[in-house]
């Protein structure tokens, strides 16, 4: 008898780190500024069609590196000003933006039906600040600032399974 079960997909859990440099290129026209780059470690593989950068609100081509390590999938994003980049790693659809001095802001939305998540930032030495989402149309939003002090993690919550 065939096996009828349908396939469970994993659990997604996102944990974003920002690290800074300064952009020292001669011919930049963003010499001299820091430039802040997006560590991003996932359960599931983002596919690079679903990553999208833009500048000054145009579509930007720019590196895509995903690789896989320690059963989890990275991805380094370097963020120029005015720069953001858009990713979808289901069932999330994430925007990283590059706020200026290290810093990034970033937007997560999901479909109003989807399971229950959560996104918290972290800092050592800091109590963690679970952000709350909020609601328009159909969708829910979560807004965060982060710097290259803190981390945030994105998990989906686990749903029990209904007793019959």
């Amino acid at each position: 008898m065939p096996n009828t079960e349908l396939a469970v997909r994993p659990l997604t859990v996102i944990e974003i780190e920002v690290s800074s440099g300064l952009d020292d290129h001669v011919d930049s026209p963003y010499r001299g500024r820091t430039d802040p780059t997006i560590i991003l470690s996932s359960t599931v593989k983002p596919s690079k069609r679903q990553i999208h950068y833009t500048h000054l609100g145009f579509p930007f081509a720019w590196e895509r590196f995903v690789f896989e390590r320690d059963g989890k999938y990275k991805w380094h994003c370097w963020l120029l000003p005015f720069m953001l980049v858009q990713a979808k790693i289901l069932p999330f659809h994430l925007v990283m933006d590059n706020l200026g001095d290290g810093q990034i802001g970033m937007y997560l939305k999901i479909a109003r039906n989807m399971p229950p998540y959560r996104m918290v930032v972290s800092q050592e030495g800091k109590r963690d600040l679970e952000i709350e989402e909020y609601v328009f149309e159909s969708q829910r939003y979560c807004a965060a600032h982060v710097n290259e002090l803190q981390t945030v993690r994105i998990e989906e919550i686990a749903q029990e399974a209904s007793q019959a």
